[in-house]
């Protein structure tokens, strides 16, 4: 499971108040997760993603949009966390609530993979 929260913080730069996505990162059991295992960037820097992520001619998963916006991340690092953004970042900070949680369910993933799984069109 994957979880985040959206913070407020003192900025270390400006001193002021702003916004900080806190999102566990990929591994680990969140259980014995602590601080440390938490990434944190600033909230509106991953908004101001939105645009360059929109005007990719090709989007969605697997295309060449999602390793560039992996690649920016780190510029949008809070307080010189070292620990590195998932690849879920987006999931995270584009859905306007303060607590987002998200599963991989290995029943459902090993069904959905399956040689006679079902297939919609």
């Amino acid at each position: 499971m994957n979880t985040s929260a959206k913070l407020q913080e003192i900025d270390p730069l400006s001193g002021d108040q702003t916004e900080v996505l806190w999102a566990k990162g990929s591994g680990g059991d969140l259980r014995t997760s602590k601080g440390e295992n938490f990434f944190s960037l600033y909230q509106q820097k991953l908004l101001d993603l939105i645009p360059k992520y929109n005007s990719a001619p090709v989007k969605g998963y697997k295309t060449s949009i999602e390793d560039q916006m992996v690649g920016l991340y780190p510029h949008s690092t809070f307080n010189l966390n070292p620990r590195a953004a998932s690849i879920d970042t987006p999931l995270h900070a584009f859905i306007p609530h303060k607590h987002v949680d998200h599963m991989h369910p290995s029943s459902v993933i090993a069904i959905a993979a399956s040689k006679h799984c079902i297939q919609r069109n």
